[in-house]
């Protein structure tokens, strides 16, 4: 079943400098920043400022000011919701960790 609601949307960007918001109604006590390594892995989470960017944005400024940083936040907002039972469909996750959903065509049903 497919439905409309409001849901708190999870982002997870990587970003050098700063970060400028794009999504409106971000709930400010969900970010957080943290340090990646040369190998992109995750290092340690780190203090951050929240500085206005024009009239309607604001942007993340790590208080570390060299390097390579992954932001994580979540926001409000309308979204389609779509419940799919766990035997719906036959799937398989990779060695890599993503994950292989097979959805069968029409035709074979």
């Amino acid at each position: 079943m497919i439905k409309k609601e409001l849901c708190k949307i999870q982002y997870t960007k990587i970003f050098e400098d700063y970060y400028e918001f794009e999504q409106k109604n971000i709930i400010l006590n969900t970010i957080r920043v943290a340090l990646l390594g040369d190998d992109n892995q995750f290092k340690k989470l780190i203090p951050f400022d929240i500085q206005v960017a024009g009239e309607e944005g604001f942007r993340v400024r790590p208080c570390i000011f060299k390097g390579k940083f992954i932001i994580m936040y979540e926001c409000f907002m309308e979204a389609y919701k779509v419940e799919i039972p766990a035997d719906a469909f036959p799937y398989k996750l990779r060695d890599d960790g993503n994950f292989e959903m097979y959805i069968p065509c029409i035709e074979n049903k």
